[in-house]
């Protein structure tokens, strides 16, 4: 449960206290990666990482290819 406001890394939703969130722990080429991400956000990775999806179609903002830009 996160104690304090915090937003979604790719959407940029709040995510209060209270609320259901995912929360991404992985290891990437810099070291560790904490992020958290809204549900809805939750649910398309976990669809694009099954393959049962493209990843949604909302914005993002920091990680991940901007609208627009398919070549990454």
């Amino acid at each position: 449960m996160v104690r304090r406001t915090h937003y979604c890394r790719r959407c940029g939703a709040a995510i209060d206290p209270g609320d259901v969130y995912s929360a991404v722990d992985v290891l990437d080429a810099e070291g560790r990666l904490r992020e958290l991400l809204c549900r809805a956000c939750g649910a398309d990775l976990r669809a694009f990482v099954a393959g049962d999806g493209d990843g949604g179609d909302r914005e993002t903002g920091a990680a991940g290819t901007e609208p627009g830009d398919e070549n990454g």
